[in-house]
């Protein structure tokens, strides 16, 4: 958008562009995904410290359509089980080339640009669709099977699993710059770290 170009500085505080920005940028999402190609989003404040592809075509990450890590601090209870009452940041997110992901991503840009609250960001409306309303994240038999993180989310986009990423390898900046759970005995290497708190 011209409007956009014209720009500098952080869109954050600008609430009458912010939007705009994250309908351009879940559409760019979605046009990669239909070309056939697997995104991992990432915020410029958030860097990988280890190659991420492994682990999501893993046994235990294979079957999700998209992957996420939350705004959680507690890294040992999140290692007991994943901690879905926090929000889950879009700051890093993955997102698997498939139907369910594309007609999740079309809903997501849609519930941005369509939506009466003049600010709302990219991640409020990726939880609100994943999380709230009619839609709640379930173990059902296929989620249980694609693994012991993964969860279905029926959407107005359809049904699809998502996988909430490890905060031991996953972290955020209150784990890694005021807890350092990365140092802790037995802690493994983390992967990424988000410059978040």
């Amino acid at each position: 958008s011209v409007e956009l170009a014209k720009v500098s500085g952080n869109l954050r505080s600008r609430p009458s562009l912010y939007p705009k920005m994250s309908v351009l940028k879940v559409g760019f999402y979605r046009e990669l995904l239909s070309f056939g190609f697997n995104v991992w989003a990432c915020d410029a404040d958030a860097i990988f410290l280890a190659d991420p592809r492994p682990l999501l075509r893993s046994p235990s990450f294979a079957g999700a359509h998209l992957a996420a890590a939350t705004d959680c601090i507690d890294v040992a209870l999140d290692a007991r089980s994943p901690l879905l009452h926090c929000d889950l940041n879009t700051g890093l997110v993955y997102l698997r080339s498939s139907a369910e992901t594309i007609a999740f991503a079309e809903a997501w840009r849609e519930t941005i640009a369509h939506a009466k609250e003049a600010r709302i960001r990219d991640q409020y409306a990726f939880n609100m669709l994943l999380k709230s309303g009619g839609s709640s994240l379930k173990r059902d038999a296929a989620a249980r099977q694609a693994g012991p993180r993964i969860f279905r989310a029926n959407t107005a986009g359809g049904s699809l699993l998502l996988g909430v990423l490890p905060l031991s390898h996953f972290l955020n900046g209150h784990i890694y710059f005021v807890q350092h759970a990365h140092t802790l005995p037995g802690a493994p290497s983390p992967m990424s770290v988000h410059m978040t708190y």
